[in-house]
């Protein structure tokens, strides 16, 4: 099981955004109930009577996205499975869906450990440029059942926001029109 230190550690290394920038980066709903903090970056959602140790929600901030999305989701779920101790991936095949909102990735493992199985969902968004990863993690099969619902259904409706258009807010000002200047006549002789 991941240490409150671990989970910082892990949030850290995909930290790349203010606290401030994360929660205008997407448009989400939170699950009801649950306690909503942004760490160090990431949006850390618990669910009522649990704790972060039982099962969580992580959104990362988003990143630019590569040209190669399956790579990348790859590359970014294999760095959150060292971040936070998890080896020993049994995956579920993963799933790729079109949406309106862009091409979704959803990974499933379970990790067996001494301990006990853990459990974690990586949700990949790519959108507007824009590579956004979602971590489902659960402690326990029973977490997992419970929790993953709701995981799944904050992933489905995850939005990239829209980038402010700066000139369609404030657009500049109209530049006066006026008349050109004529030629001055030349005095008669």
């Amino acid at each position: 099981m991941p240490s409150p230190a671990r989970l910082a550690v892990a949030l850290l290394a995909f930290a790349a955004l203010p606290a401030a920038a994360q929660s205008e980066a997407y448009q989400l709903t939170p699950p009801p109930g649950w306690t909503r903090a942004e760490k160090d970056g990431a949006l850390v959602l618990t669910p009522p009577g649990a704790d972060a140790e039982q099962a969580r929600i992580i959104v990362l901030p988003p990143k630019p996205l590569d040209p190669d999305f399956e790579a990348q989701a790859a590359r970014e779920r294999a760095a959150v499975e060292a971040a936070l101790g998890l080896r020993s991936a049994l995956p579920e095949p993963p799933r790729r869906v079109t949406t309106d909102a862009g091409e979704r990735l959803a990974h499933r493992a379970r990790y067996p450990s001494d301990t006990g199985d853990r459990y974690a969902g990586f949700y990949s968004l790519a959108a507007k440029g824009t590579f956004s990863l979602v971590v489902f993690y659960a402690n326990s099969l029973e977490a997992y059942t419970r929790y993953a619902p709701p995981a799944s259904t904050l992933f489905m409706g995850l939005r990239i926001a829209p980038k402010e258009d700066k000139a369609a807010a404030h657009p500049a000002a109209e530049p006066e029109v006026t008349e050109p200047a004529k030629p001055a006549e030349k005095p008669a002789p």
